[in-house]
């Protein structure tokens, strides 16, 4: 698939992100179900995305700062989830490991995994939003 930018959306060669950091055809999926872009469909659900996940950033900082297993669980879990709908695989992916250490409950190396997890997002909102223009 072409990275130029055309009237689909895609990022742009030499945009300065990285390749892997979205999954184009879960993207182009969302678009094929709006396929004359009238409802907005991709636009909403991305803007959905970009809109909902600071909160969730902010449930699993505030449970790791109160030794919460269940609500850094509970938050990566739903991070993880919506961040597979729009793409985002490898955040979606840190979320899962992240999840993982809840499930044992345990909170070993949750730090580090949700500091990858807030500069991925970080990236990725970035990235989605070449997606939303042209």
């Amino acid at each position: 698939m072409s990275q130029d930018q055309g009237t689909g959306g895609e990022p742009r060669n030499g945009s300065g992100l990285e390749p892997s950091l979205l999954d184009q055809d879960k993207l182009q999926g969302i678009r094929a179900l709006d396929p004359d872009g009238k409802a907005g469909l991709l636009r909403r659900v991305i803007q959905a995305f970009i809109d909902k996940t600071p909160g969730l950033l902010q449930q699993i900082s505030s449970a790791l700062e109160a030794g919460d297993v269940e609500g850094v669980f509970r938050g990566a879990h739903s991070l993880k989830s919506s961040s597979a709908m729009v793409g985002a695989m490898r955040l979606s992916e840190t979320c899962r490991q992240l999840e993982a250490v809840g499930r044992r409950g345990s909170l070993d190396g949750a730090v580090e995994l949700f500091a990858s997890i807030q500069a991925d997002f970080h990236r990725v909102s970035l990235a989605l939003a070449q997606w939303t223009e042209g």
